[in-house]
């Protein structure tokens, strides 16, 4: 409560789970968590600046199943953005599983990127970590080309624990004015 997210897979939860990413936002920042379950999104999420989306992670090279589970059901389309999840400056995702049930190895759909790290103002310490991506497109988006050749810039993001498979492009990073940490990426 107040969000009920449902978990079954079976509804758009992509207002709901944007909507406690803003409250908590507005109360200053901090975590929003999604349980172990399957969370269907029709629509594209913003972690905005100071605040976390945190799933219960399970390595699939570990043990069977795979935690909190995303079902990016969207329209297929040959664009680097608008991305499934866009992260702000001092922010972050962890313990996702991104799926694409429409993604379909004899006809493969173009899609935007699965985590964007934007560049843009206010634009360090975004971070991945301990996440699976099943059938994307466009894995990560680090300052990346966003139209038109322009390119942002972008500080410190880490990048640690990602598994899974990119069916075009596994990471595109550009333009980091600073150290960065790419740690144990594996995007077949």
């Amino acid at each position: 409560a107040p969000y009920f997210a449902d978990n079954t897979g079976k509804t758009d939860v992509t207002a709901a789970i944007q909507r406690a990413i803003d409250d908590c936002s507005k109360a200053g920042g901090g975590t929003v968590f999604l349980p172990v379950g399957e969370y269907l999104l029709q629509g594209s999420l913003y972690i905005r600046p100071f605040t976390a989306l945190i799933g219960d992670y399970t390595d699939p090279d570990l043990k069977e199943g795979y935690g909190t589970v995303i079902l990016a059901d969207v329209p297929s389309v040959d664009k680097k953005n608008p991305a499934l999840i866009k992260i702000g400056a001092s922010a972050g995702v962890r313990g996702l599983t991104v799926y694409y049930p429409r993604q379909n190895i004899d006809n493969v759909l173009p899609y935007p990127y699965t985590f964007f790290i934007e560049g843009n103002g206010d634009y360090m310490l975004s971070s991945i970590t301990d996440c699976t991506l099943i059938n994307s497109y466009r894995g990560i988006g680090v300052s990346a080309e966003c139209e038109e050749g322009i390119y942002q810039c972008h500080e410190m993001f880490t990048l640690e624990n990602v598994k899974g498979t990119c069916l075009y492009e596994g990471l595109s990073a550009h333009n980091s004015a600073d150290v960065d940490t790419v740690k144990t990426l594996y995007l077949l």
